[in-house]
């Protein structure tokens, strides 16, 4: 889950009437209800193509064999198998069209973050071709693509295309996302069109079209634990308290409110990038409030350019800041975090 490659995705995988389109959305999601989204080194799919007619075939939930850490133990590094199998499930459901069967292998997550793990596989057994990046990752992407974790609210992640083995007929597709509300029940996933971005032509071209639509459960285990807030230190001349903090082995989530109301004004997007008006609002309400884990033997991650959401509401400023961690951290080998300018012990 190389950060270089994520923040390189920022730049790759949007022309500039995404970028366009991506600000206009924030612009009027303000307009209906002052929230915006950000989003940071993450990146959405919004690629734009043809449709096609094809042949589907759903796939539920199946029971399967293994253990969620055969699947999930790549993304996070290698390591605390033990943990991802503890809260982690495979899962087992498919849907195939088109030769393409796409399979949701394993999930893990907590109360307001999800992992999961898909493979993609070519039914006649012919190999993937593609050559990863500098950092491992293969340059596809969907030109749709969705899943419903039951989430009312907003959210923000990321997804990529690894291959663990170049030599077989699959590949792997990896998805994480944090939401607003708490995450479980039944999730729908649906893939549209399976496309390569071709460096040299900068163009993004079909590789197999087609619809894949599955639905399993969410049912990892939440081995989230909420640490105490309350919390209050001064920021840029304004005031900030931390109103909740929950950490897993998978990810952080903090909650903090400011005592002034972000104003967005009346920005207007311009050639598909940010109003500099809004870029400083977010920056001082959000990117730059430091966001670290201190470890028991002394490491610290850094977790300040994690996403998450604003909202100015009645003078004030409400929001949230997390993300899914780039390796399985053990809640009792977390030493103390750090918001803002406050360290914060984790019993």
């Amino acid at each position: 889950m190389d950060r270089r490659y994520k923040e390189g995705l920022d730049r790759l995988r949007f022309t500039q009437e995404e970028k366009r389109d991506m600000v206009e959305y924030l612009l009027d999601a303000h307009k209906e209800e002052p929230k915006v989204r950000a989003y940071h080194k993450k990146f959405k799919f919004i690629m734009i193509g043809v449709a096609a007619a094809l042949a589907l075939t759903a796939g539920a939930g199946a029971v399967i064999g293994g253990n969620a850490s055969d699947w999930l133990s790549g993304v996070f590094g290698g390591g605390h198998t033990e943990i991802i199998d503890r809260i982690g499930r495979p899962v087992g459901a498919s849907a195939s069209g088109n030769g393409l069967k796409v399979t949701a292998d394993a999930i893990i997550g907590d109360s307001h973050n999800a992992c999961i793990v898909y493979t993609i596989e070519r039914e006649d057994g012919t190999p993937f071709d593609f050559k990863p990046n500098e950092f491992g990752y293969l340059p596809l992407h969907f030109q749709s693509q969705w899943t419903d974790l039951n989430v009312l609210g907003g959210s923000h992640g990321s997804a990529w295309f690894t291959d663990n083995d170049p030599g077989d007929n699959k590949i792997q597709f990896v998805e994480v996302k944090s939401a607003d509300v708490p995450l479980g029940g039944r999730a729908k996933a649906e893939f549209h069109d399976l496309c390569y971005f071709n460096e040299e032509t900068g163009e993004s071209e079909p590789l197999v079209e087609g619809d894949w639509k599955l639905r399993f459960n969410v049912d990892y285990e939440d081995a989230s634990v909420q640490v105490p807030a309350g919390q209050a230190f001064t920021q840029d001349g304004m005031g900030f308290t931390v109103t909740g903090i929950s950490l897993s082995p998978v990810a952080l989530r903090v909650e903090y409110e400011v005592d002034s109301q972000a104003d967005w004004g009346d920005a207007e997007s311009a050639d598909g990038r940010m109003p500099e008006d809004m870029r400083r609002q977010q920056a001082r309400y959000f990117e730059d409030v430091p966001l670290l884990i201190h470890l028991k033997d002394g490491t610290v991650i850094d977790q300040t350019r994690a996403g998450g959401g604003i909202r100015p509401k009645g003078g004030k400023t409400y929001c949230t800041k997390g993300d899914v961690f780039e390796r399985i951290v053990p809640v009792e080998d977390v030493q103390s975090l750090t918001v803002g300018s406050v360290e914060i012990p984790v019993q």
